[in-house]
């Protein structure tokens, strides 16, 4: 008849017999082996998990307790880089982790989609802003040459000219107004958005 091995209760350090070979068993780095109980083989550590390999115990330093028949753990819970055991406060930890950098991406892009619309904003009031300087530099040298012509006809007695002139020059003088009104709204516009 087989042995029948009593049902393992080892903690930390203590060697303790897998009899169920299919079951996982954990190893780590600090004075592991692994044998065969019939044949007193010796096996080298592996870190990470191995399969049970028939009837045989392993000597292990880790704080845990094994349970015989059930897998102690699992492979997702175990630390990649020195086989301990995570806590589930840390795999919560690290999905909250990710919620709240899928909340920052999210947050990141729009910001980005913000400046570029302040900055396509910025690059048309610009435009604005000079299409509105050329037109207040065309009415400042037409307002000069109205007002030369006007000089001209008062010299040479043309009166009905002179009225003419006139009125034309007050037009153009209140489209000058209005053009600098509007730069300077402009103006303000573009500080606002390349302040922000």
């Amino acid at each position: 008849m087989e042995d029948q091995l009593p049902p393992p209760t080892a903690t930390t350090g203590d060697l303790m017999a897998s009899p169920d070979p299919g079951l996982y068993t954990t190893t780590g780095k600090t004075s592991m082996a692994f044998r065969q109980l019939n044949s007193g083989q010796q096996f080298k550590p592996v870190p990470g998990w191995t399969r049970g390999l028939e009837r045989g115990t392993v000597n292990f330093s880790m704080n845990m307790k094994l349970t015989c028949g059930r897998r102690v753990m699992t492979p997702h819970l175990q630390s990649k880089k020195d086989n301990t055991p995570v806590s589930a406060d840390s795999e919560q930890f690290s999905r909250q982790e990710r919620l709240r950098m899928l909340a920052l991406r999210k947050h990141i892009d729009s910001l980005s989609n913000e400046v570029s619309n302040k900055e396509s904003q910025v690059q048309t009031t610009r435009e604005e802003l000079k299409k509105c300087r050329s037109t207040i530099k065309a009415l400042e040298s037409e307002q000069d040459e109205i007002y030369k012509d006007i000089e001209e006809s008062g010299e040479s007695g043309n009166t009905a000219n002179v009225y003419r002139l006139e009125s034309k020059h007050r037009k153009v003088c209140i489209e000058l107004e209005a053009e600098r009104a509007l730069e300077m709204q402009l103006m303000e516009g573009w500080l606002m958005l390349s302040e922000c």
